[in-house]
């Protein structure tokens, strides 16, 4: 039995820990060697659990320093573990084939179209950009319980195509082809050719 000297958690919750199938990995921006990342991922890698969260990243840090600790992360992790980025999918931004919509935005006041015309999900077909900018602008929590939704939707469909790619043995073309999509003829920053150079995917190879 437990004693009164035991951790809350424990105390409250007196189940076993390692039973725990993600554990949440944490440590700044701190990537040189033996720093704070590296003795977090050592410490979650010696308790041999099933995942591992990359944990630790808000999205505000600048992104050369964001997939730089990605790459640590998941190089380090055992072999046949599953790493997964722990991040939120808001409800300010919307995802769509073409990049990002600010759906806030004045421009989208009148805009009688769907957020995404190749989204297939209820939200894409139901309402429009309009209306979603009406009620985003308003109080209340239909509007951001709709942009999750479709958020969500946007993802898993992504997701399953990644998926389909790898199967394929085709995933670099499927990243070039992501990439040209995304962002429409715009010039891809500096940081996204060097974390895809760093895993080997080049995005001006010829196909």
């Amino acid at each position: 039995m437990r004693g009164e000297n035991a951790p809350f958690s424990e105390r409250s919750h007196p189940k076993d820990f390692s039973q725990h199938s993600q554990n949440s990995q944490t440590g700044g921006l701190d990537t040189k060697p033996g720093g704070l990342r590296e003795r977090c991922i050592q410490g979650l890698i010696d308790r041999n659990l099933p995942g591992y969260a990359i944990g630790g990243l808000a999205g505000g840090e600048d992104k050369t320093s964001f997939w730089t600790v990605v790459a640590l992360c998941a190089e380090r992790y055992c072999s046949g573990k599953i790493p997964f980025l722990s991040s939120e999918l808001g409800f300010h931004i919307v995802y769509i084939l073409q990049g990002l919509l600010r759906i806030k935005s004045a421009d989208f006041a009148s805009d009688g179209g769907p957020l995404d015309a190749t989204c297939a999900c209820f939200v894409c077909t139901e309402y429009s950009r309009a209306y979603l900018h009406h009620v985003m602008k308003k109080d209340g929590s239909i509007g951001p319980q709709l942009i999750t939704y479709h958020n969500v939707a946007y993802m898993l469909h992504l997701m399953a195509q990644v998926r389909q790619a790898i199967l394929n043995d085709s995933f670099p073309s499927f990243v070039r082809a992501f990439m040209a999509e995304w962002h429409q003829g715009t010039p891809v920053p500096a940081w996204v050719h060097d974390a895809l150079n760093y895993v080997g995917i080049p995005l001006n190879q010829a196909e």
